[in-house]
């Protein structure tokens, strides 16, 4: 999810200490969690997808890491 898009959600429920950081901050901390990602192969989902769209990204994910681990291990 964008900085952006992250603040506009903030605003509607308000506050707290993290959400008082700033943009630089949030920035910051999304740059990390990518690198991250990339460098522990986690999965990116997009936050801004409904939520029955990243629900079935993540069961058809978990479903194949299941087979891929099961196959293995014939």
């Amino acid at each position: 999810m964008s900085v952006e898009k992250a603040g506009l959600r903030i605003q509607r429920r308000g506050k707290d200490f993290f959400d008082n950081q700033g943009r630089k901050y949030h920035s910051k901390i999304a740059e990390v969690y990518l690198k991250l990602a990339q460098m522990r192969k986690w999965v990116i989902l997009n936050g801004e997808d409904k939520p029955e769209s990243i629900h079935k990204k993540i069961l058809k994910i978990v479903k194949e890491e299941l087979s891929n681990r099961q196959v293995s291990k014939k």
